[in-house]
């Protein structure tokens, strides 16, 4: 196993990716450097494994967080999966049957909706994302880990957010978009994520850096030793950070590896 200096996890939409949902040629090559110094490089994500092949081919990366912290791969293997029970799956379906409320299943290798709404629509539009099959019912599927519950940020739509966070206290919600929460397992977070992985690769007291923007990031800025915020980051990432940089379209990253001696 590698005798790394560091690890610098890095959230990808907003922080490392482009508009066009690549990678910037600056943060390809900040990465590149880093590897070359003996930094691990990860992507700590909300993404699942499959959307991430060619991110990782572009980027050198094959260690990876995602689903918000539900799965650990070391250099493509996978080291922990953190998924959803059939019982809590049923629950979360019938809830969203009775009040009309679309999901989005989940796992390392498909995605698909319970039904094809407007709220599904405009986020693949700004995902660049295909648009998924249906699937209404979970049961059918294997190994979800991360759903996507579409509750909008209105006043209604947060009591309805509310509603949810009480009657399912075993689920972790995460406002990370005006118009959908992502949903995981309660225990699985960035942070325990990143947590998991140094107990792998028993380094727990390998010095650490995260990039992140939203409000999925916020347990990983505040677990790690320096948490960096975008220079676009929300008002509660920012303040978890240790340091905010310039926004994601005008070289933050590289500029905050080049402030802290990492590249």
């Amino acid at each position: 196993m590698t005798d790394y200096k560091g690890a610098v996890f890095f959230d990808l939409d907003n922080t490392l990716l482009s508009p066009e949902k690549r990678i910037f040629e600056d943060n390809i090559e900040a990465i590149s450097q880093l590897i070359n110094n003996n930094y691990l490089p990860a992507f700590c994500t909300g993404k699942q494994k499959f959307q991430l092949t060619d991110l990782a081919t572009s980027a050198g990366i094959d260690t990876y967080i995602c689903g918000n912290g539900s799965e650990v791969y070391y250099r493509g293997a996978l080291v922990k999966s953190l998924t959803f029970t059939q019982q809590q799956l049923e629950h979360i379906e019938n809830r969203a049957s009775q009040d009309d409320t679309t999901l989005i299943w989940l796992n390392a290798n498909r995605i698909s909706a319970t039904k094809i709404s407007n709220g599904v629509k405009q986020l693949c539009q700004e995902m660049r994302w295909p648009v998924p099959p249906i699937q209404q019912h979970a049961t059918f599927l294997e190994n979800i880990n991360m759903i996507l519950t579409f509750i909008d940020n209105s006043d209604s739509g947060i009591k309805h957010e509310l509603s949810y966070r009480k009657d399912f206290p075993d689920f972790n919600f995460m406002r990370n978009s005006p118009i959908v929460l992502d949903t995981v397992v309660q225990n699985a977070s960035k942070a325990n994520g990143i947590h998991t992985l140094l107990q792998h690769l028993n380094l727990p007291d390998l010095p650490t850096f995260a990039f992140g923007d939203g409000n999925n990031d916020i347990s990983m800025l505040k677990s790690v030793n320096t948490g960096i915020a975008m220079g676009n980051a929300s008002d509660q990432a920012a303040a978890a950070a240790d340091y905010q940089t310039d926004d994601y379209l005008h070289g933050g990253i590289p500029k905050a590896l080049k402030h802290f001696g990492l590249i």
